[in-house]
């Protein structure tokens, strides 16, 4: 998928099939009650001193946090409520501790 004249947040067929969880996620958040299932919500990792972080790509937001691997650094998300504590990124839910303001 390399395209020199444009930016993709899709590296690839993995990718691809994460970003139709996303889809089948957000229909389930809308057409809902607005909030994931609790299930999948107890089951996902907490990032304690989280921010948004801008990314090059118009639109688009990350989470980052001192707390956890880099594997969540920079994953674009697609809902988030910081009233309730949830994020859904590319690569599934995680739930929302302490914001890094908050640590401070």
């Amino acid at each position: 998928m390399s395209n020199p004249s444009c930016s993709f947040i899709v590296k690839g067929p993995d990718d691809i099939d994460a970003l139709s969880k996303v889809a089948d996620d957000l229909r389930y958040l809308l057409y809902g009650n607005g909030v994931p299932p609790m299930v999948r919500l107890n089951e996902a990792p907490l990032l304690e001193g989280w921010s948004e972080t801008l990314v090059p790509l118009r639109g688009i937001i990350s989470l980052s946090g001192i707390d956890r691997p880099t594997s969540l650094i920079g994953q674009p998300v697609f809902a988030l409520s910081r009233s309730r504590g949830w994020a859904r990124t590319l690569h599934g839910w995680v739930r929302l501790g302490r914001h890094v303001d908050e640590m401070q």
